[in-house]
């Protein structure tokens, strides 16, 4: 007998722990950092730490609730001679928006982080999760941060007050300039395609399955110039792969906006992009945040549409022949 979404549900939390507690039991080879407070542990996976590729795989499941493949595959010419990184999921919108999406802005005085993971189950307060009525109430709670910091002591008291001394909450942690982190923001390639589909109001439990691939660009000097480039591998070099319970005839509407060519502000690498609009990421267009091509397929006429195309050209642009290395 197969889980029922709302069953699903109540479990995301506990299968992202389960894989917290094994990278907890092998943290000298996958070089990370675990320390305890109170009832918080945390899970540095590249702030303070070089990071590995199995570290980095690890925290993108994480992020996914473990209900999603994830695996290097080899370069090719489209992805500027670069391994990618490809993601399966039978349930994209359990993995990729009730768990991997990071909606919520975590700051707290001169603390900022991206918060994504099954934890925001319980907290709610996300325009996205009450719409889908996506919420749970698990005994530990499961946080992927996205950050150049590590949080401190009152940081770790805002989050108890969030979500009670009684729970056991996890919080993995990597910046953008490290492996790990930018693994975990490579692996995003089906949720922009999903949430895009949410922006243009396409209902979501329509998507019944769907894989993504995009090229794991280096390592940036800085964390800026590594935010650029995770975004543009997605943005120009991510193909996303959805099978949607409907016809053919019913996606036609929303086909030519389901890629990030869709967007006026499409076609400069995206650090020039966040330069534009001074560094504020809710300036830019919100149609950008999508991957480069789609391919649509209808679970119920066997057609198929592809929609956009990767952009080798631009990637050259951004990437060039960067100093970093993966």
């Amino acid at each position: 007998m197969t889980s029922t979404p709302t069953q699903l549900l109540a479990t995301l939390n506990e299968r992202a722990r389960q894989l917290c507690d094994k990278v907890i039991k092998q943290a000298v080879p996958l070089d990370v950092g675990v320390s305890h407070h109170g009832n918080i542990t945390l899970i540095d996976f590249g702030v303070n730490r070089l990071g590995t590729f199995e570290g980095g795989l690890l925290l993108s499941r994480i992020c996914l609730a473990d209900l999603a493949g994830v695996s290097i595959t080899a370069a090719s010419p489209q992805s500027h001679s670069l391994p990618q990184l490809q993601i399966v999921t039978d349930w994209p919108l359990e993995a990729c928006i009730a768990s991997q999406y990071a909606g919520w802005p975590f700051a707290h005085d001169q603390y900022y982080a991206m918060a994504s993971g099954p934890g925001r189950l319980a907290r709610g307060k996300e325009e996205i999760l009450e719409r889908y009525q996506l919420t749970a109430d698990p005994d530990s709670i499961v946080l992927v941060l996205e950050s150049d910091e590590i949080p401190g002591p009152h940081e770790f008291e805002q989050l108890t007050k969030e979500f009670g001394n009684t729970r056991r909450i996890y919080l993995c942690i990597a910046s953008t300039n490290s492996l790990p982190g930018t693994l975990q923001v490579v692996a995003r390639s089906v949720e922009t395609a999903m949430h895009k589909l949410f922006e243009l109001g396409f209902e979501l439990s329509k998507v019944r399955r769907a894989t993504g691939i995009a090229p794991i660009p280096p390592i940036g000097e800085t964390s800026f110039q590594s935010l650029g480039w995770t975004n543009d591998a997605i943005l120009y070099g991510g193909r996303v792969d959805l099978w949607f319970d409907t016809t053919q005839d019913q996606l036609t509407s929303i086909l030519d906006q389901l890629t990030s060519a869709s967007s006026a502000d499409f076609g400069q690498p995206f650090a020039d992009i966040f330069e534009k609009y001074n560094r504020d990421f809710y300036q830019i267009d919100r149609l950008l945040f999508s991957p480069a091509e789609v391919c649509c397929y209808s679970l119920h006429d066997g057609k198929r549409k592809v929609t956009g195309q990767l952009r080798p050209d631009i990637l050259d642009r951004s990437f060039g022949e960067s100093p970093g290395t993966t």
